[in-house]
């Protein structure tokens, strides 16, 4: 485990063995964010720059403070959008640092 900050608020980053994963999660995800406890739990064995991006959206959308608004799909879009536009090459960059420090964890072990 290791922590990030997303929009000033500490991540913690979690790094599963497969069959470790599966169990705590079931099958078919490759990782899965947690908001409520600012968590991000990735499976070893599905480390890859698209996942790993995918999940960091999660944690900055949840950096928003949309949850409680009841947004139609088209205010959810326009929020997506707004995040993206203001945040893309941010949350791009954090994906890739993010990576690499999943995959320096992995090959410590």
């Amino acid at each position: 485990m290791f922590k990030t900050r997303i929009f000033d608020r500490k991540w913690k980053v979690f790094l599963h063995t497969g069959d470790r994963f599966a169990k705590r999660f079931g099958g078919g995800d490759a990782a899965v964010t947690l908001p409520g406890l600012k968590e991000m739990h990735f499976c070893e064995d599905e480390l890859d720059i698209v996942t790993v991006i995918h999940e960091c959206v999660h944690a900055y959308f949840d950096g928003m403070n949309t949850s409680a608004a009841k947004l139609s799909l088209d205010q959810q879009e326009e929020v997506f959008c707004e995040l993206f536009a203001n945040s893309g090459q941010t949350i791009l960059k954090h994906g890739r640092i993010l990576l690499r420090d999943l995959q320096d964890e992995r090959d410590r072990r």
